[in-house]
């Protein structure tokens, strides 16, 4: 599938920041899915909301860092070297939008049941 750039400018920035803006939903919805689905939410304990807090405290700053790289490179880039950049940061924003829930999940899991931390 080839794509036209933008004549103006920053069309690489664009899609990739409408990617990051589409991950980072789909990151939370997952985030909270995953969150309900182990109970971290229940019995009182504020563990699996600290959780959430550290990986977005994380998670933003990162794709935040991201479109800043975009939106500094693009201009310097040819064309098929920004697409192919482009497809490899849209696989890994999308792969750690869709792993990282779970990956907490399991983590906390894994810690609950060796310590017996985070009971309510």
């Amino acid at each position: 599938m080839a794509t036209r750039p933008d004549p103006h400018g920053g069309y690489w920035t664009r899609k990739i920041t409408n990617n990051a803006a589409s991950a980072l939903l789909v990151y939370a919805a997952l985030q909270i899915v995953a969150t309900n689905a182990v109970g971290m939410s229940g019995g009182g304990s504020l563990a699996g909301f600290i959780g959430i807090a550290i990986l977005v405290g994380l998670v933003i700053p990162a794709v935040r860092w991201l479109e800043r790289r975009w939106r500094h490179q693009e201009a310097d880039l040819p064309p098929r070297m920004a697409e192919r950049l482009f497809q490899r940061d849209r696989r890994l924003l999308w792969a750690a939008a869709l792993l990282l829930p779970f990956a907490w999940t399991a983590l906390y899991v894994l810690i609950q049941r060796l310590t017996g931390l985070f009971t309510g």
